[in-house]
Order: C-alpha cells, then sequence, then structure tokens
C-alpha cells in the first residue's frame, strides 16, 4: 500500500501547531506530542484508497500551510509491502506536487478507460477530463 505521510520537523510540539494538527485527525494531543517526539507520522493517507477524493482536498490543505511555513512538516512517500520493510521517499514540496500531479494524470487515464469500456465514449478523442478536484 502506498502512502503520503507527514512528520513533524519538530520534536516539541507548541499549543499552536498542535491546535493546526487537529483539524486535519483525530489523535489526541498526548499522541500526537509521542509520535512528534520519536519521529513517527502525525498523519498519513493512502493513496487511491475509498476516501481518496476527501484524501486529496485535505492534503492540498495541507500542502498550503506547509507551504505558507504554518506548519512545519515533512512529506514522505511511503510504501509498504506485506512481509518487508516499508521504503519511505523523503519528497520536497515541489516533488509533492508532482508526484500529484502524476497521480491526477493515472487517475485521468483510469476514468477514460473505465467510459471507453462502459461504451460512454467511442474514442479517447471524445475523453473530456474530469475536473481538479475529482481526479
Amino acid at each position: 500500500m502506498e502512502s503520503f505521510r507527514f512528520r513533524s520537523s519538530e520534536r516539541v510540539l507548541s499549543a499552536h501547531l498542535i491546535r493546526v494538527l487537529r483539524q486535519f485527525t483525530l489523535l489526541g494531543i498526548s499522541e500526537l506530542q509521542a509520535r512528534a517526539a520519536s519521529g513517527q507520522p502525525l498523519l498519513e493517507y493512502p493513496i487511491f484508497d475509498n476516501d481518496w477524493q476527501e484524501s486529496k482536498r485535505t492534503i492540498m490543505r495541507l500542502l498550503a500551510r506547509i507551504e505558507s511555513g504554518e506548519l512545519p512538516l515533512q512529506i514522505y512517500e511511503c510504501d509498504e509491502v506485506a512481509g518487508y520493510p516499508p521504503e519511505e521517499e523523503l519528497l520536497s514540496i515541489e516533488g509533492f506536487k508532482e508526484r500529484l500531479q502524476t497521480l491526477r494524470e493515472i487517475a485521468l487515464e483510469q476514468d477514460m478507460a473505465q467510459q471507453l469500456e462502459l461504451g460512454y465514449i467511442e474514442s479517447p478523442e471524445e475523453y473530456e477530463p474530469l475536473d481538479e478536484d475529482e481526479a
């Protein structure tokens, strides 16, 4: 399973930072503090899971807060395969945006293939891409 993980750049979370993080998670204050202190992910969003549309909207809100400097979080892409240790890659903000764009392109390809298969369109030229918030 692939996911995006967000870790704190700081080992001690301020009250303001906890308040902002609580807008994105149901984790309690002590759990957030413990995870930050040990370098564990504070937030995790599986890629293309059942709630991907909602996750993507949340991720975009997070990204805006990270870019503004309000949330000092590091972004990782994680790939976990049963029986193997997880592989994580630290992403720059630009790298993260590129990865999100790649995922959008994959979603559009899948949507077009599904529309072709179901007969909604007869050729790829007829395909009208989904809106940004839908793919």
